[in-house]
């Protein structure tokens, strides 16, 4: 059974803008950058990156149908609308975090670690959402939408905090 859902992520638009291209590049220099600088510091430094990776890649595989990323470019998708390029945003997000706080505070719990971790990927994954969603690269299902409390921060739901 076709339903909207489906035909959305049929007909969703592949095409880059000038600014998604920016996007696209912004990302990939950034993930360069940070992977330079926190593989100089981290032992079994790429089986970090993979299993983080994976992990997010998993995710984003499961959670697609919650979401429509789009105007990434031709070449910036695998597998339906799951882009590699914010594959490896969010995993230089996440992993950048962890990595420079398990060195800033090694001695911490790894409770302790974690409740940072949080507390610094809060405001940086709602400032990366905000971004996509304000530059129609990602839009919410309208299943999604209906489901939140209709709480906006800047075009996102306020949802997204969880």
């Amino acid at each position: 059974m076709i339903t909207p859902m489906t035909l959305a992520h049929c007909t969703f638009e592949k095409h880059s803008t000038t600014a998604t291209l920016a996007f696209d590049i912004i990302v990939l220099a950034a993930c360069t950058l940070a992977l330079f600088l926190l593989r100089k510091h981290t032992q079994h430094f790429w089986r970090h990156v993979l299993a983080m990776a994976v992990g997010i890649l998993i995710f984003e595989m499961f959670t697609g149908p919650m979401w429509l990323n789009q105007r990434l470019g031709k070449f910036a998708y695998f597998y339906t609308d799951v882009s590699w390029i914010l594959t490896v945003g969010w995993t230089t997000m996440i992993l950048g975090v962890v990595l420079l706080v398990d060195r800033w505070k090694p001695e911490w719990s790894a409770t302790k670690r974690y409740f940072t971790y949080l507390g610094a990927l809060l405001p940086l994954v709602l400032i990366a959402e905000i971004i996509v969603v304000n530059m129609g690269i990602r839009s919410y299902a309208a299943e999604v939408l209906a489901a939140t409390s209709g709480v906006m921060i800047f075009k996102v739901p306020i949802e997204v905090l969880y």
